[in-house]
């Protein structure tokens, strides 16, 4: 009914008579629960009409409320705190509050919202003078003193409230009827930041409060009123200075003694260390910046300019670094000329002083006025003074540009003292001049040039920055010229060569720096301005790397290159050259070494072939680097093909054979460059330049791998353009030799013929066939030499038939066999590499039974019997390989290749392991090779192999069982029953026994029948029973699982579960748990005994038994 009724007063608050009537209709005792009531933000419907500015329905709530209700509604407060006085118009305010009797009104007034605020504080900021009166005169002197002191969130009074709006008549209003001892505490109240109503004032500089403050408190109060600090230890005077409130900071400053003042201006900010004079300078407040010297005794001025903030800044430094000049006359004027020059020589922290400030700023007023008041005598040194970089002023005017303040600082030196003054050097050890050059500045380049004496001049001008630099060093760096050019116009020839000869740090000189920066009209300029005499000597200056300006160019990675290189070589003199391009860097590169291009690499060579003289030229060719490469090497290393064919051209034979055979550090020949790059017609164009008689010793000789040309060629197996020259030039005795030359690794080109196939970077190869083809190719010898061939082994004991049976290419033996008489292949078959191996167990290893087919053909059976007995260092032979493999193929073929009396000898080999080839056939579970192995054998030499046990004592029976190769178990037992004679002293057994066996043995083996004893037995009975000669001795394969699980003590539980067995309390069975075990183990069961179990875990063990998928076909018993 009150949220109803709520929400239709609220839709008619703008229409007065259905209001009033509504408002009527109410009960009187339920109008104050109804007004009371608060919508979603907390306000109520006075709330509402008040904020609306609705006086009529605001009186007529009032005038509908009784008297000893309204006080509880209007002390009604929002979700923000706000009662209805709040932040309302007015006029209704204080139709409001003059509706409360006085007696009430304080209380109501006092009331603070959320941020802290009364109804006061909101009034304050409305300038309502006449509200604010009868608010005055409405309440005692008490109660207004604590409603104006009580503080808000921020701190801050109504007070605080009335200054920063300026509302002085208010504030005249309140210090009127507020007792002069209580004024004070209230006017010195501070806010959260420490500020008092005087720092409010000063700050917005409001000079009539400021004077209603003054008028108010006595002199005493006063000063202890403006020398309260901040949090930032600011008073009030120091907020009027920052603000430049002259006016405001006059009246204070005139109720204080000089001496106080002075105490006051020194005071610093807590976070800056300012002090107003700080204050005033850095906003550029002139009048202020007055106000403060004139206020303070004069012999104390001078030290209060030179105090200095947190990073050294006095009130001159700011003012200068801001850039007004008025203020930095003001403070200038405002000392004597010993006091300004003191305040000028300053340095802050970073030690720059007010002129380095003006500089950076380019300020030319305030430099002026700087440079007015410094004596002649000393401004020299002011000039000089060096920042903590280095830098003058000058420097700082350089690096703005600042041609305007250049020119003053230079008009108001001696020439003497400007000599020294751009001498000086930052800390980067730069003079003004290199400064201006770095940013291409001609202008002031120009003016401070035309401004020093020509003996001056050169001096500065050689001056070298940290790096070695010169100012030609500088300006070596960009693209423009100009400064270049003026320097060559003004400078004598001399000048210019001392000048552009002096090398930095590193070396180098200005050209050098030229040609890296590809500069090419920089280059020209400097050219054209010295004679070609004085040029060359610049040319072959080296620097620290020993780089003469010609690598430099050359090694300029860009179209730049040739035209840097070509202007350059234009200008050597014939009789020069030589010696240009015969200069070596710190890796002992020519010019010729360092080229990166085809190009440039041509120009030189066409170039040096028209300048040098013939004894000049092979020589040149024959300078060798750090690698030991020649210009050849270096050609043919970087295709530069057409270069290559000009120098093998270009010198006679005797010569080039010479150069020909010039091996680097890598051992390597150009022609081994050649023939790795596969520049066939490189190769061929050097081999018919060659004698024929030096043929052989350039082909054969070896790098630092002890590869000939030919090894390398044979890599390249994809370019037999390439090896077919340099196998067909030799005659068959000489390549004989090369065919057996081993490299480093001990292969010979057969063995690198053989591989290659194998090598990642030949994956391209199409197929055997092309690789068979082209080893042929390779191998074409007489039959003698090829046994030779084949019987050359590398470090790791291979011959190249070890690489072929690894590659799978079985035409290569084919082919090594129609060379090779029977007798022979043996002997070569039989060679094992450092693990033992033969290349018939490489090739039984990888499954290639093509090539064991074809040794199998080719060599006959006695010979082939001793090559499968060679054992390796495993002792492993190449049977047992073939069945580690599981090739069948290759075993069937091995097997088929020998009789059964060798194989039963190679059978009979045991590894290190004591394995034979048995223990691996079962080990692996190959059933196929197992029996592929026994059926050639006789039963007695199965029996015998198959009782061979290994060095953990086991048979092939027991390996099988041992790892659950079941099949194989089975298939040992077939094997060891024909060998065996089943029934020996069967007519000693008891009938039901004997009869039992044999249903066993005919039914093979499907059912079980064993008669177990119930009462307790001795091992001494187990023995007799199962392993004497009277009883049939149990060597079947595994016939089934048996789990045994024997919890001897059982315990009744105290509780029992719902249908569980009720057991009594007793010991378990007595039967022989080991008896069982023994029994079962005979019968050929996979045996298994666990003890004491919970039963939890019996039925997880068995669960997972039932479960398992090796026990799912086979016969299981399990014996709780």
């Amino acid at each position: 009914m009150a949220a109803n009724m709520y929400y239709e007063l609220k839709e008619y608050l703008d229409n007065l008579e259905k209001f009033k009537a509504i408002l009527n209709s109410v009960k009187e005792s339920e109008r104050l629960t109804i007004l009371k009531q608060q919508d979603n933000s907390g306000n109520t419907i006075l709330m509402l009409a008040a904020e609306c500015g609705y006086l009529d329905i605001v009186k007529c709530i009032l005038d509908l409320v009784p008297a000893v209700d309204l006080q509880e509604l209007l002390t009604v407060q929002n979700r923000s705190g706000n009662t209805v006085f709040h932040e309302r118009t007015n006029g209704v305010t204080e139709y409001m509050l003059k509706s409360v009797p006085p007696a009430k009104l304080y209380s109501l007034l006092a009331i603070q919202n959320e941020e802290g605020h009364t109804a006061l504080h909101h009034s304050a900021r409305g300038n309502n003078v006449q509200l604010m009166k009868y608010i005055v005169e409405s309440l005692s002197a008490t109660d207004l003193y604590n409603l104006i002191s009580i503080q808000n969130r921020d701190g801050e009074t109504v007070i605080h409230s009335l200054a920063s709006f300026s509302c002085k008549d208010i504030m005249k209003c309140i210090v009127d009827v507020i007792p002069v001892t209580e004024l004070y505490r209230l006017l010195s109240m501070q806010d959260k930041y420490g500020r008092t109503v005087a720092h409010w004032a000063a700050d917005k500089g409001s000079a009539e409060m400021m004077q209603c403050m003054v008028q108010s408190l006595p002199v005493v109060d006063l000063q202890k009123l403006l020398t309260i600090q901040d949090k930032d230890r600011q008073t009030a005077m120091h907020r009027a200075s920052s603000q430049g409130h002259t006016e405001t900071l006059k009246l204070m400053t005139d109720v204080l003694l000089p001496t106080d003042l002075l105490h006051i201006f020194n005071e610093k900010d807590a976070f800056t260390g300012d002090t107003v004079a700080h204050e005033a300078a850095f906003k550029g407040h002139t009048k202020v910046m007055q106000l403060l010297i004139n206020s303070i005794p004069a012999k104390n001025v001078i030290e209060f300019l030179a105090l200095p903030n947190k990073i050294g800044n006095t009130a001159l430094h700011m003012a200068t670094g801001k850039g007004y000049s008025e203020t930095v006359k003001c403070i200038l004027d405002s000392t004597t000329s010993s006091e300004s020059n003191m305040l000028l020589f300053i340095q802050r922290e970073d030690g720059k002083t007010a002129l380095h400030c003006a500089a950076i700023k380019g300020q030319l007023q305030t430099i002026k006025y700087i440079v007015d008041a410094v004596p002649a005598a000393d401004l020299q040194k002011l000039i000089s003074v060096q920042d903590t970089s280095g830098e003058t002023a000058f420097h700082k005017a350089a690096n703005k540009q600042d041609i305007k303040t250049i020119k003053y600082m230079v008009g108001s030196l001696s020439t003497a003292d400007l000599c020294k003054i751009l001498s000086v050097q930052n800390k980067s050890g730069e003079t003004v001049l290199h400064l201006a050059a770095y940013r291409g500045d001609l202008e002031i380049v120009k003016f401070i040039i035309e401004s020093l004496p020509a003996s001056d001049l050169i001096k500065l001008l050689s001056i070298q920055d940290n790096e070695g630099d010169s100012i030609t060093h500088v300006r070596a760096y960009d693209c423009s010229t100009e400064i270049l050019e003026y320097l060559a116009g003004v400078l004598p020839e001399n000048s210019l060569y001392n000048l552009f000869s002096i090398q930095n740090k590193a070396g180098d000189t200005t050209i050098h720096k030229v040609l890296a920066e590809r500069q090419v009209q920089a280059f020209k300029t400097i050219k054209s301005c010295l004679p070609k005499v004085q040029f060359y000597q610049l040319l072959i200056l080296q620097n620290k790397k020993g780089n003469a300006s010609l690598h430099v160019a050359i090694s300029v990675r860009n179209r730049t290159e040739t035209n840097l290189v070509q202007p350059l070589i234009d200008s050597v003199p014939a009789d020069k050259a030589f010696h240009l391009l015969s200069v070596q860097e710190e890796d002992g590169n020519t010019a010729f070494h360092c080229c990166r291009s085809e190009e440039t690499f041509t120009k030189l060579i066409k170039f040096m072939i028209d300048m040098t003289r013939d004894t000049d030229w092979p020589e040149l060719l024959c300078i060798q680097n750090s690698n030991q490469d020649t210009v050849l090497h270096h050609a043919v290393c970087q295709n530069y093909t057409e270069a290559t064919e000009l120098i093998l051209s270009s010198i006679p034979s005797a010569e080039l054979n010479t150069l020909l055979n010039v091996q680097n550090t890598h051992g390597n020949t150009p022609l081994h460059y050649a023939v790795c790059r596969s520049q066939s017609d490189t190769v061929k164009h050097i081999l018919s330049l060659v004698p024929v008689d030096e043929l052989f010793n350039l082909i054969s000789m070896q790098n630092k791998d002890g590869d000939t040309t030919v090894h390398q060629a044979v890599r390249k197996y994809n370019n037999m353009q390439t090896t077919n020259p340099l196998i067909g030039c030799l005659s068959a005795a000489n390549y004989v030799k090369l065919l057996l030359i081993q490299n480093s690794h001990g292969d010979t080109i057969a063995h690198v013929a053989a591989n290659c196939r194998k090598m990642p970077q030949n994956n391209y190869l199409p197929d055997a066939r092309k690789l068979s083809e082209f080893w042929k190719t390779l191998t074409t010898v007489a039959p003698g030499d090829m046994l030779q061939i084949s019987g050359k082994q590398n470090h790791q004991g291979k011959t190249f038939l070890h690489h072929a049976a690894e590659a799978g290419d079985a035409e290569i033996f084919k082919y090594v066999m129609s060379l090779t008489q029977k007798a022979d292949l043996c002997s070569t078959y039989s060679l094992q590499d450092q693990e033992g191996n033969t290349f018939i167990y490489c090739a039984t290893s990888l499954g290639h039974t093509d090539i064991v087919k074809c040794v199998v053909d080719s060599v006959p059976s006695a010979d082939l019997w001793k090559l499968l007995r060679i054992p390796n260092q495993q002792d492993q032979t190449t049977l047992q390989q073939a069945i580690l493999s599981n090739n069948m193929e290759t075993l069937q073929c091995l097997v088929a290749a020998v009789e059964a009396t060798d194989l039963y000898t190679l059978l009979l080999t045991q590894d290190i392991y004591g394995d034979t080839a048995v223990h691996s056939a079962v080990n692996g579970g190959h059933v196929d090779a197992l029996k592929s192995l026994l059926d050639k054998l006789s039963p007695k030499q199965c029996q015998e192999i198959l009782n061979i046990k290994n060095l953990k004592q086991f048979t092939p029976l027991i390996v099988a069982k041992s790892n659950k190769q079941y099949k194989a178990a089975n298939c040992i037992g077939e094997y060891k029953r024909k060998a065996e004679n089943y029934f020996e002293g069967s007519s000693r057994m008891s009938a039901n026994l004997r009869d039992s066996l044999k249903y066993l043995n005919e039914r093979n083996r499907d059912v079980d029948i064993i008669q177990l004893p119930v009462k307790p037995c001795t091992l001494q009975s187990v023995a007799e029973k199962f392993y004497s000669d009277n009883v049939y001795r149990m060597s079947a394969p595994v016939r089934g699982r048996c789990l045994i699980i024997n919890n001897r003590y059982f315990d009744r539980p105290a509780t029992p579960a719902p249908g569980q067995v009720q057991l009594e309390h007793r010991d378990g069975s007595e039967i022989d748990v080991m008896n069982i075990l023994n029994v079962f183990q005979q019968l050929s069961f996979d045996c298994e005994l666990k003890t004491n179990l919970s039963s939890k875990q019996m039925l997880a063990d068995i669960w997972k038994e039932t479960q398992h998928p090796d026990y799912k076909d086979i016969l299981y018993f399990m014996i709780l």
